[in-house]
């Protein structure tokens, strides 16, 4: 079972969801890791939309949505104002500049109340794996695109490098050290407080009523 770690991005999208919303599209879903976090907290009907079979078909094993679609995020195939909330994360630095602003716009077609994103800050180095092409990074959004955009931003994380791969990124996903996120992202987020600029990952989220 996945761990809400306080003050990582996961954490705070969950904190900025708006309380009226009663369904979600988790659009570029992935393994489902967040959704498995969200659906404890709320009550949600979710579906998940996602490129790559695979990850869908692993998320039906462990029902984290209640239905899934097969598709590619840059044509979603959803009617305009069809769920509550839009939620993409960690999702739009795999797309280059111009499709991710096409899929900002399609997000905020399809929500009628709310649309919550997540991103690293600037380029973070990532190239395919699982055998997914699309697990390549493409561009590196940072807090003031959004921010003149219309959305709100919390920042979260400390960048260290501030180029290129990120080798404390890189510490954390071994398996054996990953306990140590559970003090890593508190100092971070405490860290972050003081030095706003050097966020190494932010949550921007939309209200559209």
């Amino acid at each position: 079972m996945s761990i809400l770690i306080p003050f990582t991005p996961l954490e705070g999208a969950c904190h900025v969801i708006d309380k009226h919303c009663s369904d979600i599209l988790d659009v570029g879903c992935g393994k489902g890791v967040p959704m498995s976090v969200i659906r404890r907290r709320t009550k949600l009907y979710a579906v998940g939309a996602d490129i790559f079979l695979p990850y869908l078909e692993y998320c039906k094993t462990k029902e984290f949505h209640n239905d899934y679609v097969l598709c590619d995020i840059r044509n979603l195939p959803f009617q305009r104002k069809s769920f509550d909330l839009v939620l993409c994360l960690e999702v739009i630095e795999h797309l280059s500049k111009t499709d991710g602003e096409n899929l900002l716009r399609a997000l905020e077609e399809i929500a009628r109340v709310q649309v919550i994103i997540s991103t690293p800050v600037g380029k973070l180095e990532q190239h395919p794996y699982d055998d997914n092409p699309f697990q390549e990074h493409k561009y590196g959004w940072k807090p003031e695109d959004l921010e003149k955009l219309g959305y709100q931003i919390k920042r979260f994380g400390f960048l260290v490098e501030s180029k290129g791969e990120r080798p404390l990124t890189k510490f954390f996903n071994i398996k054996a050290f990953k306990p140590l996120q559970l003090i890593a992202w508190p100092v971070a987020g405490l860290l972050i407080h003081f030095v706003p600029s050097r966020a190494s990952g932010i949550v921007a989220y939309k209200k559209l009523h």
